[in-house]
């Protein structure tokens, strides 16, 4: 099976300058674990999930990956 198998369609995403509140809240009321976020043109500038939101409240560390690993698995 590949991810197309699984995925959700269409895309929901969130603009840069969303308030984090209302992330959250849909988020909370679409059962959404995540949401990509674009920029004013539409274009993918990075991703939010909700262990982001736990780690902001808890003032923990998040896990960043190197852009290199990214670009690894996005090409693969």
């Amino acid at each position: 099976m590949i991810v197309q198998g699984i995925m959700v369609s269409p895309v929901i995403a969130v603009r840069e300058n969303c308030p984090l509140e209302d992330t959250a809240k849909l988020m909370l009321d679409g059962n959404i674990g995540c949401f990509p976020i674009v920029n004013e043109k539409g274009g993918l500038s990075g991703i939010v999930t909700d262990s982001d939101f736990v780690a902001k409240e808890k003032e923990l560390p998040r896990s960043r990956f190197p852009r290199s690993y990214c670009r690894k698995l996005i090409s693969t």
